[in-house]
């Protein structure tokens, strides 16, 4: 969820960030902080990617994660290698062909799926919620104003969840392994949080608007939403390592998830129940899975009509304190921070992980980030990323 359990640090201070659920909408930053970090990140040595991928990895300013996955494809070709750890306790190197948790990338996924739903006229993003989840709008305080556009751009105003819940789980392990039905989620959020505006009246982060998108599209379509993505995107598109669990993950399904515990030591986190994410932050899958998504994106492939991804991509001016860095936002993408080229994409994060998608259209460049750490500052990487990196 990137705004989801991402530590972002200046200097030693390590600052609990979430986004989503899961994306890395960090609230937790003032302005003139994110600006010093922005600025500090460019003083990593990206002579070559892979001098970016270990660099970036191991310094604990920007990333200090047990062990990353990077893949870019441009056009001189594929780099594709991994750095550090799969698993600290048994000392597993780990490997390109891992899968981790990717967090609120999950996003794109349910945005493009409600999308393509929009194509065959299944629904339209510009419905009522109360048209697919009568009952759900009228307990949630201003659901009966609320849109599916608004819950897709984060535009409705509802309370965000996943802070409070995750950080619980980062210190109550039973509490981490507790699974969590959307209702539940939804239950939850009625009793904790209020509206932190009217909808349609301003934007700001929160992994509940896709919970209650995933809950939406289930209804409209009456399939649940694994299916759903994986007929219409993890099939079509070939990601045959990529799926989204039902709670904890299996043994040996993912790469161990670490993150720094309050003592300071480094806990496990594998056994976080990524019920608790959903459709905002709970789907898994490798490098190479997620380059054919971002690739599928970047070209529109994903879409039969190409108004689909101009929706996707009419990105609103957002505050990048409350985006994760992020300075526009459309339909579960965001703007990246590359001083290079214009950017855009998507952050995540999960207690345990963290991982970035990026395309960028002016240089024909793809770049997948994924690591075992939810305390990187993962919404840090585009601005290590220069412009002779980008030019071969």
């Amino acid at each position: 969820m990137d705004k989801i359990l991402f530590r972002y640090r200046v200097s030693t201070l390590i600052i609990l960030i979430i986004t989503g659920l899961f994306m890395t909408a960090c609230s937790a930053l003032e302005k003139a902080e994110l600006a010093g970090m922005e600025a500090a990140a460019g003083a990593v040595n990206t002579d070559t990617w892979d001098d970016l991928l270990v660099n970036f990895t191991n310094n604990p300013l920007f990333c200090g994660a047990p062990g990353a996955v990077l893949l870019v494809d441009s056009p001189q070709g594929r780099f594709l290698e991994a750095t550090g750890l799969a698993n600290v306790e048994e000392q597993t190197p780990m490997q390109v062909t891992d899968a981790l948790e990717i967090g609120s990338i999950t996003k794109s996924f349910t945005a493009a799926v409600a999308l393509q739903l929009q194509e065959e006229g299944v629904l339209s993003l510009d419905d009522p919620l109360t048209q697919w989840l009568p009952e759900m709008a009228a307990q949630v305080p201003n659901g009966e104003q609320m849109t599916l556009l608004q819950l897709v751009s984060h535009s409705s105003g509802i309370w965000d969840y996943g802070d409070p819940i995750l950080e619980a789980g980062a210190t109550d392990s039973s509490l981490r392994q507790k699974t969590f039905s959307p209702d539940e989620i939804m239950a939850y959020v009625l009793e904790n949080g209020n509206p932190e505006f009217d909808p349609g009246e301003d934007q700001a982060y929160s992994n509940t608007n896709y919970i209650l998108l995933g809950t939406a599209l289930e209804a409209a379509t009456g399939q649940s939403m694994a299916e759903l993505y994986q007929s219409r995107i993890f099939t079509p598109l070939g990601m045959a390592n990529t799926l989204l669990p039902e709670g904890v993950p299996e043994e040996g399904q993912i790469a161990q998830g670490y993150f720094l515990a309050e003592s300071g030591d480094l806990e496990n986190a594998t056994n976080w129940n990524v019920s608790q994410a959903w459709t905002a932050g709970a789907i898994v899958s490798t490098a190479e899975d997620m380059a054919l998504f971002t690739e599928a994106l970047a070209s529109g492939t994903l879409f039969s009509d190409p108004d689909s991804l101009a929706q996707m991509t009419e990105f609103q001016e957002v505050d990048p304190v409350k985006f994760g860095l992020m300075t526009g936002y459309g339909l579960g993408l965001g703007v990246m921070p590359l001083d290079a080229a214009q950017a855009w994409g998507h952050t995540g994060g999960t207690l345990g992980y963290a991982s970035l998608i990026m395309t960028i259209p002016e240089k024909g460049t793809n770049v997948v980030y994924l690591t075992n750490g939810s305390d990187c500052n993962i919404a840090l990487l585009p601005s290590a990323i220069k412009e002779p990196l980008l030019d071969g």
